[in-house]
């Protein structure tokens, strides 16, 4: 429903411009995410016939490609990217498609590569602490956040990512330095929904039940106005699961109305319902399972369920 809306409103604002470049490449966006590859495809054809040479429309057609599963094109756009413009952004663009395509030592490559030619800039740093992150290297990622933030202290991406890898450091310093500055963040963006849900994080970790009632009422507020966000339906269901495993249902299944398919939230969901009904839990594994036979994760919950 949400990506209907955000479709007629896309088509509404054409409507009153169809020169506007930025509305008609989020349009092509919306309709990958609904699976209108071939309506997609067509307004990008378009655009490119126009500006052969333009980026935006370039990046357009390469999330595509990867929405639609084809690696092959994905690549060759990326390659081919690389060749003409040898520059910072077309590397770090194939650093993120390798990386969306499950090649994370070649995107390592492409975005070490794009810090090399831009040093200076925040964005591929971010993109190479992500990865790193996913590699389970925190250190070298923290090391990354932290030089984008302090090039643009007051972007907002830095400071999540930073919050974030220093709470997963998990020591008591990194602790203290990721209350500080989630503070001066907050307090220049109060509003900021990620950053809210960090602060619900650092105060689940508090352990009094003053603090996590007030994460709670935080998430609940965030999940609201932001009902996309993945994260903030996570750390809600996590908090209800022990106190309330039917409220935790409950909330696995709202958050899945606004995420469907959303793999973590279906896990929780299935660990919500081992504590209530065993037997529905095995049928959200056995979902979960045809999507990742070889998930550990999930063939553990399962054997349990059993």
């Amino acid at each position: 429903e949400a990506l209907a809306s955000a479709s007629e409103i896309l088509d509404d604002m054409l409507t009153k411009d169809p020169n506007d470049l930025d509305a008609t490449l989020a349009l092509v966006l919306v309709l990958g995410r609904q699976g209108k590859f071939d309506e997609a495809q067509a307004i990008i054809d378009e655009l490119r016939a126009a500006d052969p040479q333009a980026l935006d429309v370039t990046v357009a057609q390469l999330r595509l490609y990867v929405q639609q599963g084809d690696a092959e094109r994905a690549m060759r756009l990326c390659d081919e990217m690389v060749e003409d413009r040898q520059n910072a952004p077309a590397y770090a663009m194939r650093g993120w498609s390798r990386t969306v395509l499950d090649r994370p030592d070649e995107a390592l490559a492409d975005f070490t590569r794009a810090v090399e030619l831009e040093p200076n800039t925040p964005a591929w740093r971010l993109m190479r602490a992500g990865l790193y992150r996913q590699l389970q290297r925190l250190s070298e990622a923290l090391a990354d956040a932290r030089r984008a933030l302090a090039i643009m202290p007051n972007s907002l991406n830095a400071q999540r990512l930073t919050v974030s890898l220093l709470l997963e450091s998990g020591g008591r310093a990194e602790s203290a330095e990721a209350r500080a500055l989630l503070t001066r963040a907050l307090d220049a963006n109060p509003q900021d929904a990620g950053l809210r849900v960090l602060q619900a994080r650092l105060l689940g970790r508090e352990g009094t039940a003053a603090a996590t009632e007030q994460a709670r009422r935080e998430l609940t507020a965030v999940t609201r106005s932001h009902p996309n966000l993945v994260e903030a339906w996570e750390l809600l269901i996590q908090l209800e699961l022990s106190r309330d495993p039917d409220s935790a249902v409950i909330l696995a299944n709202r958050g899945l109305a606004s995420n469907p398919g959303s793999q973590s939230l279906l896990l929780l969901k299935a660990q919500a319902e081992l504590r209530v009904s065993p037997s529905v839990a095995v049928l959200t594994l056995e979902g979960l399972r045809a999507r990742d036979p070889d998930n550990l994760g999930i063939l553990s919950l399962l054997a349990r369920a059993h």
